[in-house]
């Protein structure tokens, strides 16, 4: 079993019903169209400690706004960035079956390197 959580978007504060400090959880953070660290909710980039891997997660075409399913929203954060990272994790699970959860976040951990700039210390 593979579990992902997204990390805070305020990188100071890690709730109690946070999922991020277990062993065994995948914290995922965001990054922006040019690589860059998502920013936190005081507009600094997110350097939680609980931050394993990144995907894409600022300024995501969002279906629904306003209440209505037609319409569409630009949104960013963490909670974008996971799904993404699940649904590719699911991928590799389908092309490799026989693999353990840990060896899938092995082969995640272990082969993924976007050779993204640093913004600060990310």
């Amino acid at each position: 079993m593979i579990v992902l959580a997204a990390t805070p978007n305020d990188s100071t504060v890690l709730g109690s019903e946070a999922l991020n400090p277990f062993n065994g959880v995948l914290g995922v953070g965001s990054f922006d169209r040019d690589g860059l660290a998502g920013l936190d909710s005081n507009g600094d980039p997110n350097r939680s400690t609980y931050i394993d891997v990144v995907a894409p997660g600022q300024d995501v075409a969002l279906q629904g706004a306003d209440g209505k399913w037609n319409r569409q929203r630009i949104g960013s954060g963490t909670s974008y960035a996971t799904p993404i990272t699940a649904g590719n994790l699911a991928l590799v699970m389908h092309k490799f079956p026989d693999a353990s959860g840990n060896q899938i976040l092995q082969l995640l951990l272990h082969n993924t390197d976007c050779g993204c700039p640093p913004r600060d210390l990310f």
